[in-house]
Order: structure tokens, then C-alpha cells, then sequence
């Protein structure tokens, strides 16, 4: 029995979505730096001591029920560590 192996130069497909998803984010973070500028320093402390976007999030649905709020948090968290990287 033959195997072939064939390898190709195609790239992996790219996320149509992505550029998308990285303004969003940066607009959380942006609405919250100006809006709510107290929990903007918050998210940022949190991220920097190693919480990730999902438990920034969970941490604020549970605590306030501002499920809205919950979802700026968690972007403005993943803009944070998307922009240190």
C-alpha cells in the first residue's frame, strides 16, 4: 500500500469576522474608559492580575445583573490583552 502525503502553500482560512470583532472590542474598551471610568481602571486591574474576558464577565453578571455591562467588560478585557500582545 502507497501513501501520499501532499502538502499544500494555501493559507488557513481567515476569519471574515475578525477585523470586526477587534473594533468592537476597542469600542467597549473606549466607551467604558469615558463612560464608566472607575470600572474601566477595574477591568483593567483585573486583566493585568490574570483574569480572563469570560470571568470578567461572569464576575459582572453575577455581582450587578447588568448582563449589557457584562459583555462591554468582557470586550474591553480581551481589547486590553489583544492590544498588549
Amino acid at each position: 500500500m502507497i501513501v501520499a502525503t501532499i502538502t499544500t502553500n494555501f493559507r488557513q482560512p481567515i476569519d471574515p469576522f475578525e477585523t470586526l470583532g477587534v473594533a468592537l472590542d476597542a469600542e467597549s474598551w473606549n466607551w467604558i474608559s469615558e463612560t464608566l471610568p472607575e470600572i474601566a481602571s477595574a477591568v483593567q486591574s483585573a486583566t493585568i492580575s490574570g483574569a480572563s474576558p469570560d470571568d470578567i464577565r461572569r464576575f459582572v453578571a453575577g455581582h450587578t445583573q447588568r448582563y449589557d455591562l457584562a459583555r462591554r467588560c468582557e470586550q474591553a478585557a480581551r481589547h486590553l490583552l489583544t492590544r498588549s500582545n
